[in-house]
C-alpha cells in the first residue's frame, strides 16, 4: 500500500510539472518549497514530509477519531500546495510543511468539519464546491481503512458512499467523480448525465 500511494503521488507531481501546474499563491506557500530560481513566481516543489507518528497520534487525540493507515502514509511522504489527482472534482487542501497540520486540523475541527465529525465523519477534502469528502468511522474496517463518503453541504445527515478506502479514492479518475454526481441527481430527483 505504502509503494503504491508513493507512486500515485509522484505521477500525479510528474504530471502536473509536465503541465507546468506547480504553481500556487507565493505569499503562502513557505520559503522552502518555492522555487529557487523564481521564488516570487509562486512556482513551488514538492518536499519530503516532516509529519511524524508523534503528529499524527496528536491529531487523532484532537479529533478523538483513528486515521486510516493509507492517509498517515499520505501525509508522511510529500508536502504539496496543490495536488490535482486524476479525480478533479476532489479537492485537497495545501499540505505545508507543518507538525501540526493546521490545513487539515482547520477542515476537521472547525466550522463544517466540526458539525461532521459529530456524526462520525472526518473531513479530509473538499468535493469541487459542492461538499465534503470525509471517512466514515461509523463502520468498523479493517485496520481503520474507513471507506470515503460524499456530504453535500446542503444535507450534513446523509452521507453517499465514493471510494472504497482511501487508497481507491487516490486510484480513481474523472469518471469516479461523475458516477457520484450521476447517483446522487438520481437521489435527489435530478435528470442524470448518460
Amino acid at each position: 500500500m505504502k509503494n503504491r500511494i508513493q507512486e500515485i503521488v509522484d505521477e500525479t507531481l510528474a504530471r502536473m510539472q509536465a503541465d507546468n501546474a506547480l504553481i500556487g499563491p507565493s505569499s503562502l506557500i513557505p520559503a522552502e518549497m518555492l522555487d529557487n530560481e523564481s521564488p516570487d513566481s509562486g512556482k513551488w516543489n514538492p518536499i519530503p514530509s516532516i509529519v511524524t507518528d508523534e503528529d499524527l497520534d496528536r491529531l487523532e487525540g484532537k479529533i478523538g477519531l483513528k486515521l486510516p493507515p493509507s492517509f498517515r502514509t499520505f501525509l508522511q511522504y510529500k508536502h504539496f500546495d496543490t495536488l490535482y489527482l486524476r479525480d478533479h472534482a476532489i479537492w485537497l487542501p495545501p499540505h505545508y510543511p507543518d507538525h501540526d497540520l493546521q490545513r487539515f486540523q482547520d477542515r476537521m475541527l472547525h466550522g463544517w468539519g466540526e458539525l461532521i465529525l459529530a456524526g462520525g465523519y472526518i473531513s479530509f477534502a473538499a468535493f469541487v464546491d459542492i461538499g465534503f469528502l470525509c471517512f466514515d468511522t461509523n463502520f468498523p474496517q479493517e485496520n481503520n481503512e474507513w471507506k470515503v463518503v460524499y456530504i453535500d453541504h446542503e444535507n450534513l445527515e446523509v452521507a453517499h458512499d465514493y471510494a472504497e478506502n482511501f487508497l481507491a479514492l487516490l486510484e480513481g479518475d474523472e469518471e469516479t467523480s461523475f458516477r457520484c454526481i450521476d447517483k446522487l441527481n438520481a437521489y435527489n430527483g435530478y435528470p442524470t448525465v448518460e
